[in-house]
C-alpha cells in the first residue's frame, strides 16, 4: 500500500486554498478602502475644526477688520482651501489635498469670528475609493459631524 495523496486530493486542497486566498484579498481590499475613506473624513473634520478655532480666537493674517475663516471646496476635486477674510485684504490661502477621494459638490462656508456660527453652513460629500459616498455636516451653529457612509 502506497502512502501519500492522490492527484484529486491535491487538486481539491489547492482549490480550497485558492478560494480562501481570493476571499481574504477581497475582504482586505474592501477594509482598506473603508479605512482610507474614514481617514479622509477625519482629515476634513480636522481641517474644519482648526479653521473654526482660528476664527474663534480671531486669527488674522490679513489687513482690516477680521471677518472669519473661509473654507472652499470644488466639485470634482480633492482639495480644501482655507483663507482668512478681512475687509481690506485676504490672508494667504492654505490648500490641502486629500488623496483617494473626490468631492461631489462645490461648497464655500465661513466660520465667523468669536464663536458666531457659520455662514452658508452645509454638508460636504465626497466619494471614497470604494465608490461609496461619505458626508461631513456643518450646521449654522458650527457643529461639525462626520456621519460616514451615505450609501
Amino acid at each position: 500500500m502506497k502512502k501519500g495523496f492522490s492527484l484529486i486530493e491535491l487538486m481539491i486542497a489547492i482549490t480550497i486554498i485558492a478560494v480562501m486566498t481570493t476571499l481574504g484579498i477581497s475582504a482586505y481590499s474592501k477594509g482598506s478602502d473603508k479605512q482610507i475613506a474614514k481617514n479622509s473624513g477625519e482629515t476634513i473634520v480636522s481641517i474644519l475644526t482648526e479653521n473654526q478655532k482660528q476664527a474663534n480666537i480671531g486669527h488674522e493674517d490679513c489687513t482690516g477688520k477680521y471677518l472669519g475663516q473661509q473654507i472652499s471646496i470644488s466639485s470634482g476635486g480633492n482639495t480644501i482651501t482655507a483663507v482668512s477674510l478681512c475687509t481690506i485684504s485676504v490672508g494667504e490661502p492654505l490648500v490641502t489635498s486629500i488623496d483617494n477621494i473626490t468631492f461631489n459638490s462645490s461648497t464655500t462656508m465661513v466660520f465667523n469670528p468669536l464663536s458666531q456660527g457659520v455662514t452658508d453652513a452645509s454638508s460636504i460629500t465626497f466619494t471614497g475609493p470604494n465608490g461609496s459616498i461619505y458626508t461631513v455636516r456643518v450646521d449654522s451653529s458650527g457643529t461639525i459631524e462626520y456621519s460616514g457612509v451615505q450609501k
